[in-house]
């Protein structure tokens, strides 16, 4: 997977020899800041297809395929970071100062937010896509099917923000 990584990025990137550190940082910086923009139109542009599909009432296959990438983007990254943070010894997250504490609760906000629009969207397309297929209802997507989806949403993320929280060890 490395070296399909290496030569995608030499590729896309466009360096031929090897890079020193601070060209490598800068490389992964860019990399990171054009994935976090994607990610966001990607979140627009399904959000913006579902709305098209309910107003002009029909199905489109876009919506699905975007919704599949968006769960891969989403999906990868989170476990791929679980298994960089994890160790072998245990689960908690070690802070061992206030800035250390305050920066990790600030990246489980960010994630939280991240969990939150993720559900937002996942509910939405199940309600609209789902009982079309399954249940025979017509295809919409009404103000309580838009309220139950911030509801469930809200429950879970603070659910998992708070386990996240109960999982950070204070070590100072």
């Amino acid at each position: 997977m490395n070296i399909l990584n290496e030569k995608l990025m030499k590729r896309n990137v466009g360096y031929i020899n090897q890079r020193d550190e601070y060209q490598k940082s800068e490389l992964l910086k860019m990399i990171s800041t054009t994935f976090i923009t994607c990610y966001i139109l990607l979140v627009l542009s399904i959000i913006i297809c579902l709305v098209t599909d309910v107003i002009f009432n029909n199905i489109s296959l876009s919506t699905l395929l975007l919704y599949v990438v968006y769960l891969f983007a989403f999906i990868y990254p989170s476990i791929y970071g679980a298994k960089v943070r994890k160790t072998i010894y245990h689960q908690y997250t070690e802070s061992y100062d206030e800035n250390h504490y305050k920066k990790h609760l600030e990246t489980l906000k960010f994630q939280s937010i991240n969990f939150f629009v993720f559900i937002i969207i996942s509910n939405l397309i199940y309600s609209t896509y789902a009982d079309y297929y399954f249940f025979n209802e017509p295809f919409k997507l009404d103000l309580s099917d838009l309220l139950g989806a911030i509801v469930n949403s809200v429950i879970l993320t603070f659910a998992i923000y708070f386990i996240g929280k109960l999982m950070i060890d204070k070590k100072y």
